[in-house]
């Protein structure tokens, strides 16, 4: 019997086994049944990346949705089996749900109980559309069978893989639903946030930022679907204006910003256009436009 979903980790290369271990147990001490319920995949790689990993993990996976983990990572509490509910309940192709953050010791709180209060959506593209939201890639179940009927895979890099694939996704769903319900707990160590990145590091991360919203406009171009395309535009105008939050974040001089926003200039992609994406996107498209100027 297949499980409902396959929880898939990418683990490779110089990685803590600790947290891996810590990972696993929080998995393991869900109100919910390993082998029926959820299947565990922990992805290696040759090749180093998330993307690889990660596609690896969805080619061993059996159940009928997948949902991505990482190894430094927790479930709360008793936060499994709600969405897993949902998601038998509703066979949407997208499941999300809410996640939170911690830096020190592991959260204890557990999932509220209860009724829960679902939104309901015909497709992905009406969701994105409609919201500006984290692209991160454990925020969310995707259905198996559509990811593979669609061909959706991750690029072979480990940086800005999970924005890709999920944009992508959204933008090919069909029905999803939204739980209020808080699944995931994202560990943001404290020592990465000081850490001093090389310049030549710097400059990786900037330029595969770049080929990420360049592999989106193309992908975008092959959309027969007029709202698919309307939903993925307006996507690519907030990744338009978080690259230039990655330029800042990784310590470009105002020269090296204007050169950067110069070159992405033929692809269309500059000067953001007008549109009613809300009074924070019409403040920052002045500023970027008057950047790339």
């Amino acid at each position: 019997m297949e499980p409902l979903a396959s929880i898939i980790i990418p683990f490779y290369g110089k990685a803590d086994p600790a947290l891996l271990d810590r990972c696993l147990a929080s998995l393991r001490r869900q109100e919910a049944e390993e082998g029926k319920d959820y299947e565990i995949i922990v992805a290696d790689t040759p090749l180093r990346s998330t993307g690889d990993a990660r596609n690896r993990g969805i080619d061993r996976a059996r159940g009928q949705y997948l949902f991505f983990v990482d190894a430094d990572d927790l479930l709360l509490p008793g936060s499994l089996r709600p969405v897993l509910d949902v998601a038998r309940s509703e066979q949407p192709d997208i499941v999300r749900f809410g996640f939170r953050t911690f830096g020190g010791q592991p959260p204890t709180d557990v999932s509220p109980t209860g009724p829960d209060r679902l939104t309901r959506y015909p497709n992905g593209a009406a969701f994105m559309a409609a919201h500006n939201f984290t692209g991160v890639i454990w925020t969310q179940f995707y259905r198996r069978e559509f990811i593979l009927s669609h061909g959706l895979r991750f690029s072979n890099t480990s940086h800005f893989d999970d924005e890709e694939f999920a944009a992508k996704a959204y933008a090919c769903a069909g029905p999803m639903v939204e739980t209020r319900r808080t699944v995931y707990a994202c560990y943001e160590n404290p020592a990465s946030i000081t850490r001093d990145i090389p310049p030549e590091k710097r400059r990786q991360r900037l330029d595969a930022f770049r080929q990420l919203l360049e592999r989106l406009l193309d992908f975008r171009d092959s959309l027969p679907d007029a709202d698919a395309r309307h939903a993925l535009d307006r996507r690519l105008c907030f990744l338009t204006i978080d690259y230039v939050r990655q330029m800042r974040r990784n310590r470009c001089t105002p020269g090296q910003m204007r050169q950067r926003l110069h070159e992405l200039c033929p692809t269309g992609l500059l000067p953001l256009p007008a549109r009613p994406y809300g009074w924070k996107y019409a403040l920052a498209r002045m500023g970027v436009n008057l950047l790339a100027t």
